[in-house]
């Protein structure tokens, strides 16, 4: 991995989440667009044959980020949809290259309980979800898929790679769950930070998963 290129994408990671913490909205606004650029810059010059799924992944997590910058019901939903997109592709992915399958009866319960997480995050807030509840269903559906998958690839191998994989399908799971909470619901103290901390940590451990 490209050490230089690594301590960019901390740099840039720390000064975005220290601008949440610190509620500065301006450098906030400045740092969130440079996250995912610098992160499939990373992606590149540490692989020798860099997967065009992967990139692509990558590059719509960076839309979604940017549409979900700018206020309304409709950049919402097309951020959100960005993102589902960017989860599916990592998926196609990880099954496509990586998939160790564990034991056959051991599939329906980690995809059970995946689906179960989700279904019960998405009743939690399905009251206040308004339009977009249709969509919010097909997405915690998608994001549910990408956690009982990569469960299901660590459990099948229990490689480094397959962990980090299933961190980051976890800790991004929880940071989409604290976004729709404090939209739907009610905003919290450190929202941002919490948010961010564990998208950005998730994004880097997927992304990382793929470079091992």
């Amino acid at each position: 991995m490209n050490a230089p290129i690594l301590v960019l994408c901390y740099l840039v990671a720390a000064a975005h989440l220290f601008a949440c913490i610190s509620y500065q909205e301006r450098a906030r606004i400045l740092t969130k667009p440079l996250l995912l650029p610098a992160l499939l810059v990373l992606y590149l010059v540490s692989v020798s044959n860099p997967s065009p799924l992967v990139c692509t992944a990558i590059f719509l997590s960076f839309l979604g980020d940017v549409m979900l910058m700018i206020k309304g019901t409709g950049w919402f939903i097309a951020g959100a949809s960005a993102f589902l997109l960017s989860w599916t592709t990592y998926t196609v992915e990880m099954v496509r290259t990586s998939m160790r399958w564990p034991a056959a009866w051991l599939i329906p319960i980690i995809f059970g309980t995946y689906y179960a997480l989700g279904i019960l995050a998405f009743l939690s807030l399905r009251k206040k979800m308004g339009k977009t509840i249709i969509p919010g269903s097909i997405y915690f559906l998608v994001l549910s898929t990408m956690g009982a998958f990569s469960a299901t690839y660590l459990s099948g191998t229990l490689a480094w790679t397959a962990l980090m994989m299933t961190i980051g399908a976890i800790l991004i799971m929880i940071s989409d769950y604290l976004l729709a909470y404090s939209i739907f619901d009610r905003r919290f103290k450190q929202q941002d930070f919490w948010i961010m901390l564990t998208y950005i940590a998730g994004e880097f451990l997927i992304v990382y998963s793929f470079i091992y």
